[in-house]
């Protein structure tokens, strides 16, 4: 899929963890379709506000706003993502697009060494501020078939892999919440992304004894032969963001993983 120059036009976007990863990836593609109002959160300041004054560079028309969001304390979680939206005055100018792609780094602690804190603590970023975000939308988007809210899950929820448990189950979670939430929220869409096998920043926090032997076994069980680069991955959040009859769908874009099985 080739970026549309325009697509997005006169649309107001909004990228949690979009200082880097697929977020980035999402973040300069949109721009590059045209969207001229784009705001951006993550939990680092200081490569939020790098990445802002790149794309600023690049993209010298756009509007290009930033605010710091942490999701991992579930006590100030609502009130984080409540004041993230009021640094971007969304209550006045609501946005048509969200894309949720914010993450933490990959906990693998072993489940017999697990406590029940630390298992709620492994989806705090990815499952439940995602679903916080789902419950303000209404509040803080445009609700049509034209607005979009789009979710980032990954093909572990499918695929199972040993030492990955909690990460896969709370990916799994997400996908049966996306066509529920489709519902709940209607007319606004709801979809989400899995991406498969994709190098981002974070997959380089994994512990390298973890990484490595996990790395060869994806590139073997690619049916492409080759992982993903973010820039095909974030196109499939365009698409489910320009498609007006895409709702409560789960696009998996994994290099045949999910064909071939680890």
């Amino acid at each position: 899929m080739g970026v549309t120059p325009g697509r997005f036009t006169g649309t107001k976007v909004l990228v949690f963890g979009g200082s880097s990863g697929i977020g980035l990836g999402v973040a300069r593609l949109i721009l590059e379709a045209g969207c001229v109002d784009l705001a951006l959160s993550s939990a680092n300041a200081t490569k939020l506000n790098g990445v802002a004054d790149e794309l600023r560079e690049t993209h010298a028309s756009a509007n290009i706003t930033t605010s710091v969001c942490d999701m991992k304390d579930a006590d100030k979680l609502e009130a984080n993502i409540e004041a993230t939206f009021a640094d971007f005055g969304a209550e006045e100018q609501k946005f048509d697009h969200i894309v949720f792609a914010a993450g933490d780094p990959v906990d693998l602690t072993p489940l017999a060494e697990r406590t029940v804190h630390s298992m709620i603590h492994s989806g705090m970023v990815r499952f439940f501020a995602a679903l916080v975000v789902a419950k303000l939308a209404s509040k803080y988007m445009h609700v049509s078939s034209r607005s979009s809210l789009t979710i980032t899950g990954g093909i572990i929820s499918n695929i199972p892999l040993s030492g990955w448990t909690f990460h896969g189950a709370y990916f799994a979670a997400l996908e049966g919440a996306t066509k529920s939430l489709a519902l709940e929220l209607r007319p606004l869409r709801v979809n989400l992304v899995s991406p498969g096998p994709v190098i981002t920043e974070a997959w380089e926090n994994v512990p390298r004894e973890f990484r490595n032997p996990i790395e060869d076994r994806m590139l073997a069980r690619c049916a492409t032969g080759a992982m993903a680069t973010v820039k095909e991955i974030a196109e499939a959040y365009l698409y489910l963001m320009a498609n007006s009859n895409s709702t409560g769908s789960i696009v998996v874009t994994d290099g045949g993983v999910s064909v071939m099985g680890f």
